[in-house]
């Protein structure tokens, strides 16, 4: 994918804290620092409830808290909440997948180019075989064009006296590209 080919960014685990203190000030400031491809889209997935807005609302609240770079006006704050979407629902459930394909083609109806999709696990890592399977499953994974890839959120050691992650944690891209259907 190149710098000018829009995509559309899928996160699974939208409402936790690794996306309200990390991906989405770290996606704003891209957008900020005029290094995020567009046009894109940004639609968030998760089992919490609620609508379009809320996230948005959510989500500038998280940037005013957690990003390095302020909006410098709302009007640049609308044209990159304009990009979010927000789809409630368990990964687990196969039924999310069609109302995440909905959104994506809603997304990308309006732009030309291929459709690249990047599907981000912002997820305990028990959910990622579900989200795998899934998205395998679904027709969200393909499109005639452009390239589909998923990357996760992996602890990058337990501490040996509880099992449980230390604050030391890496990205890990899974590698799993999915051919394109014919």
């Amino acid at each position: 994918m190149s710098a000018d080919e829009p995509f559309s960014l899928i996160i699974f685990g939208a409402s936790g804290d690794l996306t309200r203190r990390k991906l989405m000030p770290a996606l704003w400031s891209l957008y900020a620092g005029r290094v995020l491809p567009e046009p894109f889209a940004i639609i968030a997935t998760a089992r919490t409830g609620m609508a379009d807005d809320e996230f948005r609302v959510r989500t500038r609240a998280a940037i005013g808290e957690f990003a390095r770079i302020q909006p410098p006006s709302e009007a640049v704050w609308e044209r990159f909440a304009g990009a979010l979407s927000y789809v409630a629902g368990d990964p687990a459930d196969a039924s999310l997948y069609p109302r995440l394909e909905r959104a994506l083609k809603d997304a990308e109806a309006t732009r030309s180019g291929p459709a690249n999709r990047l599907f981000y696990c912002a997820t305990p890592p028990s959910l990622y075989d579900d989200i795998t399977a899934n998205l395998g499953a679904s027709s969200a994974r393909t499109r005639s064009t452009g390239s589909t890839t998923t990357s996760a959120r992996r602890p990058s050691r337990t501490s040996s006296s509880s099992g449980s992650p230390t604050a030391s944690s890496s990205l890990c891209g899974t590698g799993i590209t999915w051919p394109r259907s014919s």
